[in-house]
């Protein structure tokens, strides 16, 4: 009976230790959740607000500008920036003249 529990834990200590161990990365789902449109707050060719953010897109603001950021509570800039082309496609857009909390972003 011992020979039958130890071979139990032997293979159940086997079966832990070889098992993956699933490794979540929470910030990803955070950075997923905080993504919201950021194109009123930036001035374009199509949007000539004063602003401190300044967005240079064939796209203008007329297409979503989708950026993580400016909670207040991890950030208050937008940051990890897309937007999308005719095909759907979401495209970087990138911080090229850091100013402050402004500055000018760049379709790529």
């Amino acid at each position: 009976m011992k020979r039958v529990f130890a071979c139990v834990g032997a293979v159940a200590a086997a079966l832990l230790v070889a098992a993956p161990i699933a490794s979540a990365d929470p910030d990803a789902d955070a950075r997923l959740a905080n993504r919201h449109d950021w194109s009123r707050e930036f001035a374009s060719q199509n949007n000539l607000i004063l602003s401190s953010r300044i967005l240079i897109s064939p796209y203008g603001t007329t297409r979503p500008l989708m950026c993580s950021g400016g909670d207040g509570h991890y950030s208050l800039f937008p940051y990890d920036c897309t937007q999308n082309d005719d095909n759907g496609v979401a495209h970087p857009v990138d911080r090229v003249v850091p100013l402050g909390g402004g500055g000018i972003w760049v379709y790529r």
